[in-house]
């Protein structure tokens, strides 16, 4: 009997040892960066793991505004089927941004549960319909547009055919189309250009096979528009493939190694670049004023720049 009870005590106490060792790892599943015990908050940072250098920088901007405001960050992937935003009431944060990059429709499943959880929620580059109460952080599609429409003037050459494409691997400028759409007409200011728009899916290898029907489609188009990484070195493919550099010019988008290469080459006029570090700053400083207010701006609209033969050498 006594040794029967000694053999039950053993077993009970394994499985309080086990219990132990699963709460701990529960409780470590979220691991922090630039965490200590003085810390102020704890965000939570849901983007895309691709090394990009506009994800690459975002990350950067978010590890050096939580040192400077005194706050632990951990990052975690968003993607198609994502499980980890279920985990977020569970991990202890204090607000969390979310970059859902396969639009908005990707988010949708989990808008419940980051509204429930009464945490300040930040959405970057992308507009969310006006019932949640999310804020917005990301590029101005404005200030976008009228970029795009400067680099379009100083072409070396008149263009009358211009293809410009929009993606589902950039949401945020896809939802703040009509501004962008604005901004890019008044800065044409009184030319007259046919303009057609049209859009790739989240799909890397959708933009050449879109751009190749365009070819096909119109033997008159002379600039592509484009408003993704992916779909920009997709353009420059299709061109080079079809010996078409020179007669159909590319205004792109993103701060590649890459594309700054064939600007300076030539076969890229010029490109708009978000300021992606700065939205990583924005982001964690509209978290923290959040989640010690209450309240925080709805907007922070960020400027873009532009790349061109003449800084594309530049940092």
């Amino acid at each position: 009997m006594k040794r029967i009870f000694q053999i039950t005590t053993l077993i009970f106490g394994l499985l309080f040892v086990m219990v132990l060792i699963l709460s701990f790892r529960t409780m470590s599943s979220f691991p922090h960066e630039n965490s200590d015990d003085g810390v102020s908050f704890v965000f939570g940072i849901f983007i895309p793991s691709n090394d990009y250098p506009y994800f690459s920088n975002i990350r950067q901007g978010v590890l050096d505004a939580a040192a400077e405001l005194d706050c632990a960050v951990s990052f975690h992937e968003i993607s198609h089927n994502n499980i980890e935003l279920e985990k977020i009431g569970r991990a202890g944060f204090d607000g969390v941004a979310v970059y859902p990059g396969g639009g908005w429709s990707e988010l949708t499943p989990y808008t419940s549960i980051l509204a429930g959880e009464k945490l300040p929620v930040v959405l970057i580059e992308h507009l969310m319909p006006s019932e949640y109460p999310f804020y917005l952080v990301g590029t101005d599609g404005y200030d976008v547009g009228r970029k795009v429409a400067d680099l379009v003037l100083k072409l070396n050459r008149e263009v009358h055919d211009i293809a410009f494409l929009y993606s589902d691997k950039s949401p945020g400028l896809l939802a703040d189309r009509e501004s962008l759409e604005l901004g890019f007409r008044l800065g044409l200011s009184e030319k007259e250009y046919n303009i057609h728009y049209d859009k790739t899916n989240a799909n890397p290898l959708d933009g050449e096979t879109k751009i190749i029907n365009l070819l096909r489609q119109n033997r008159n188009l002379d600039l592509l528009i484009l408003t993704d990484p992916n779909d920009t070195m997709a353009a420059i493919q299709v061109l080079v493939d079809q010996n078409l550099v020179g007669q159909v010019d590319i205004i792109g988008f993103g701060d590649e190694p890459a594309i700054r290469e064939y600007i300076r080459k030539g076969v890229i006029q010029g490109a708009v670049v978000p300021n992606s570090y700065q939205i990583g700053t924005k982001l964690v400083e509209t978290l923290y004023e959040a989640a010690r207010k209450g309240t925080a701006s709805n907007m922070v609209t960020i400027e873009a720049s532009v790349l061109t033969g003449e800084n594309a050498n530049g940092p």
